[in-house]
């Protein structure tokens, strides 16, 4: 169980001694890292973590006063505002070992056509924005709610991912935790609201393990947000159907099946013929044989 970043700010003041300030310091970072790597992917998120990481680090000391609650809201802040001053790369390039040195798009690529249609569906309307959940939500029926169907499909993309491909997650969840119904929904920029994306980024404070999978997943986030799936739809569209069968096709199986009859076959039809051979030279003598006998 993770202490909340809260009480270890609240440790911090109270104490300050190295246990804590590892602590505090630790989740201060994975936190950033995630939020900065979600929301600009690859190495571009690097300059804006660094500098929020060493702006915090030389001001904490100056909030003293300031109460536990209110610190994480501070600490964001810190980090939004370089984010913000950051250009967003139009393209974010993976290749690592987690990835085996392959690109996303290769990945998903392996493994979309196993996906549900249903699960297609959800993460097309998700990543991709080709439809509104809402319009998803009314076509079909979620009883545990759209948002949660939709982690239930990006933990697929997982499960599919780690049995095809080797590619480890740290993070494997049951799925019990409601709390964590937003997640692809962040990861792919469509939750309704500022405050609602806020408000999720400060309970991902209280959610190391959290950050961690955010980290390990981007590169397919980035991904899939980036027209990977628009692309992978159309691909699997576009595969050649069976072809069907027409009277021509029937005709010319019929003659192919004439022309290369196997021996087998042969050797019936001739002695067929020999036998009929047989029988009509026996008609034919006793014929003659009843002709003879028949007085004139």
């Amino acid at each position: 169980m993770h202490l909340p970043i809260e009480q270890l700010y609240k440790d911090y003041k109270d104490r300050g001694d190295k246990i804590v300030i590892d602590a505090l310091s630790s989740r201060l970072d994975l936190w950033y890292r995630a939020l900065s790597i979600c929301k600009l992917g690859g190495a571009a998120y690097n300059p804006p973590y660094e500098t929020a990481c060493t702006e915090l680090s030389n001001s904490i000391n100056s909030y003293k006063r300031l109460k536990s609650r209110q610190f994480v809201g501070v600490a964001h802040k810190i980090l939004q505002t370089q984010v913000d001053k950051t250009p967003k790369p139009e393209h974010v390039d993976y290749t690592n070992t987690m990835l085996k040195n392959k690109q996303p798009f290769e990945l998903l690529e392996s493994i979309w056509p196993n996906l549900s249609d249903n699960d297609q569906k959800l993460l097309l309307a998700t990543y991709s924005n080709i439809e509104s959940l809402d319009n998803l939500k009314k076509q079909g029926h979620f009883p545990e709610g759209i948002a949660f169907a939709v982690l239930k499909a990006r933990n697929a993309i997982k499960r599919l991912l780690q049995q095809r491909e080797q590619i480890t997650f740290t993070f494997t969840d049951e799925l019990k935790n409601r709390d964590l119904a937003p997640l692809p929904l962040y990861e792919a920029k469509t939750l309704r609201s500022d405050a609602e994306e806020r408000a999720f980024e400060y309970w991902l404070a209280d959610a190391p393990h959290i950050c961690d999978d955010l980290i390990e997943f981007a590169p397919f986030a980035h991904s899939m947000r980036h027209g990977s799936l628009e692309k992978l739809n159309k691909l699997q569209k576009t595969k050649i159907k069976p072809a069907t069968t027409t009277n021509e096709d029937v005709q010319n199986k019929e003659e192919l099946t004439r022309e290369f009859a196997s021996p087998e076959e042969e050797n019936n039809i001739i002695k067929l013929i020999i036998i009929g051979v047989i029988l009509a030279v026996v008609a034919f003598a006793v014929y003659i044989l009843v002709s003879s006998s028949t007085p004139s």
